[in-house]
């Protein structure tokens, strides 16, 4: 169970930054609210053991399973909502991560909005396996832009 929720943590957190150096210290409540999509999604999508591997190790994803995986949690966790950004929604999960300073707390919703201004959705572009990484990878560069440190 502890692997598990490690898995789970680091996937949550890379719905956001899966490709920075974030990692939840207490992750009892996040995990406890996303096993069963965690599962869910996994099995929707034909997760293989490299692709659950890759984003754990919070690498871009490269298979089309990894990017849908990535949708399919922001999707359940309100952080996408089709295949744009849920500010709220994301702002909402962040809130919920109880060992980040405020300040950081405050770059990283700052960073959210940000990132619901400059991400834009052209003809083409509704795929949003595709967008769920656009998404991540704007908030994690904004986020590393801002100084903003992993929660303790």
């Amino acid at each position: 169970m502890a692997a598990q929720r490690t898995i789970i943590s680091s996937i949550v957190f890379a719905t956001f930054a899966f490709f920075t150096f974030f990692q939840f210290a207490d992750v009892q409540a996040i995990s406890d609210m996303v096993i069963q999509d965690f599962n869910d999604c996994k099995e929707e999508n034909n997760m293989t053991e490299s692709d659950l591997e890759q984003l754990k190790n919070k690498e871009i994803p490269d298979s089309r399973a990894a990017k849908c995986f990535l949708a399919c949690i922001m999707t359940r966790l309100d952080m996408m909502d089709g295949p744009r950004l849920n500010p709220e929604g994301s702002k909402g999960m962040i809130s919920q991560i109880e060992d980040m300073e405020s300040d950081d707390r405050e770059k990283l919703m700052t960073s959210i909005d940000e990132c619901a201004t400059i991400i834009t959705y052209g003809e083409g572009e509704e795929d949003e396996c595709e967008n769920a990484v656009k998404i991540s990878m704007c908030i994690s560069d904004k986020a590393v832009e801002k100084g903003v440190k992993p929660p303790t």
